[in-house]
């Protein structure tokens, strides 16, 4: 640990608390209640979309109104209001509706296709290479992760950043940002780093499983400084540690970072979908590196 202070201590109590997660049903609850406020969001309309659901919601909405204009028994008042919570009305079920339309078709066939690729990818020799040669593999191989998360989360382009960092040598806590996928090209990459206060870092010493962070903040302000020194627009990420061999013993190579804008994008099935089905992937990055 590096610095002191009751901000450290409360950091380190938060991280452990995290590592060694067991919660109670009221913070299952909360978080479950968090994830669907933070999952909320309108769709982004284009002008012919945004024209045809008001044109839409406003035929639906309109009987108030045409009893009003054709002389019914009515008062504009009446046929505003009445028009006006009908317009709302529609306006949330047809909202609900797109979203359970989307929950409906899942991910299945998307799934199959990961794990396929993972199976492919697993029966395919990694050749020797080039550092150069291996990271551009790498890289490609990060844009196939960030597609279907992109999936899973509902998440826009952009908003899904993955990225890869390794040990220097044989140092235990110096790390190098070393590789982004495709189209993320405005945060650094080749940045060293003290990952010491790190979560990737601490989710490697921690064994070699994925872990999945909820909302970044909720670790306190520690926790919100980039370990590239660039702006930190993520709220919530996924780590899969990367380990590898030598001399026939495991070794930590380093970690693979899925983050996103959203926080809790990655909470509950999401979060497994995303897990199961890169793990193949991640684990030939593994072997690659």
């Amino acid at each position: 640990m590096v610095g002191g202070g009751l901000a450290d201590t409360e950091y380190e109590r938060r991280v452990e608390r995290w590592l060694n997660d067991a919660p109670m049903w009221k913070t299952r609850l909360g978080r479950s209640l968090a994830a669907r406020w933070h999952a909320l969001r309108w769709p982004k309309l284009s002008m012919w979309g945004a024209g045809h659901y008001l044109t839409r919601t406003g035929m639906a909405a309109s009987a108030p109104a045409v009893a009003y204009f054709t002389g019914g028994p009515v008062t504009g008042l009446v046929a505003g209001v009445a028009f006006g919570a009908i317009f709302v009305g529609h306006s949330v079920v047809s909202f609900f509706g797109a979203k359970s339309e989307r929950a409906s078709k899942g991910n299945a066939g998307l799934g199959v296709m990961m794990i396929r690729l993972g199976d492919l990818l697993a029966a395919t020799k990694v050749k020797s290479t080039t550092e150069s040669e291996k990271l551009e593999a790498v890289r490609a191989l990060l844009g196939v992760i960030e597609l279907f998360a992109l999936e899973i989360t509902g998440l826009r382009k952009g908003e899904i950043a993955v990225s890869v960092a390794r040990y220097k040598g044989h140092s235990s806590v110096e790390m190098k940002l070393v590789c982004r996928n495709p189209g993320n090209d405005t945060r650094p990459v080749n940045r060293s780093f003290n990952a010491t206060n790190k979560l990737g870092h601490r989710a490697c010493k921690a064994g070699h499983k994925a872990r999945i962070v909820n909302d970044l903040r909720g670790f306190g302000p520690m926790a919100m400084e980039s370990p590239t020194q660039s702006k930190v627009s993520y709220r919530s990420i996924v780590l899969f540690p990367l380990v590898g061999v030598r001399d026939g013993n495991d070794f930590l190579v380093g970690f693979l970072s899925i983050d996103a804008t959203r926080p809790y994008a990655f909470y509950g099935n999401r979060g497994n979908d995303v897990v199961v089905h890169c793990q193949p992937i991640v684990n030939h990055i593994q072997a690659i590196l």
